[in-house]
Order: C-alpha cells, then sequence, then structure tokens
C-alpha cells in the first residue's frame, strides 16, 4: 500500500498535518485538505455531528501538540491520535482509514507490533 510506504518514509516520530494529508491523498486521492463543509454520522439510533468545519484546523493543532509530546506514553499518543482523530472528523471522506494507518505508524516506529 502506497499509503503505508508514504508514512514509512516520512514519519520521523513527530506526526503533522501535511504528512497526514499527503498519506490520506494516497487512500483517497479526492482530498486536498481539511473539510471546509458539516458533517454528520447515523449510527443506529443516532445521528453524530462531528466537529465544526470552522474549528477543525484549531482541533487539529491540539491534537498535533498532544500527540507529539515526548512525555505521553506511545500507547497513549496512538490510541489518542486514533479517537480524536475520529471524533474531529477533519476531512471529507477516509478519517478511519488515515487515523488508523497513522495510529499504526505511531506503534509501528516504537516497535510496538504484534
Amino acid at each position: 500500500m502506497k499509503a503505508w510506504d508514504i508514512s514509512l518514509e516520512h514519519y520521523n516520530g513527530t506526526m503533522d498535518m501535511g504528512l497526514i494529508c499527503q498519506v490520506a491523498r494516497e487512500i483517497d486521492q479526492r482530498l486536498s485538505g481539511y473539510r471546509n463543509e458539516s458533517v454528520r454520522i447515523a449510527g443506529k439510533e443516532n445521528i453524530y455531528v462531528m466537529t465544526n468545519p470552522a474549528k477543525v484546523e484549531r482541533e487539529m493543532n491540539k491534537l498535533l501538540s498532544y500527540v507529539n509530546n515526548p512525555d505521553i506514553r506511545i500507547l497513549e499518543r496512538a490510541l489518542c491520535f486514533h479517537l480524536y482523530f475520529s471524533l474531529i472528523h477533519p476531512l471529507s471522506d477516509g478519517n478511519g482509514r488515515t487515523s488508523r494507518l497513522m495510529q499504526n505508524m505511531i506503534l509501528y516506529h516504537n516497535d510496538i507490533t504484534q
């Protein structure tokens, strides 16, 4: 998978939106950056409204600051990245695939593999 190869080549222990967007573009060529429209996801019983598009960049900056903090344990960084990236839902598509790949890259980079 080319997205994994890109992350292997460019991830150096620090996550940034440029890398995330590059990986996301490999997953879905239509992606070009943060979404600018509202997103609602229908569950079995509820409809979830994701982060307001006007606040996506701010929330992503907070998330990246947290996951790049060397004082945070690796497993916590990976888990929080996946969870909060999915909740922020910064991309118009491919959020789940991108968050899982980047979570796995954090773990792989730190020799935490199956």
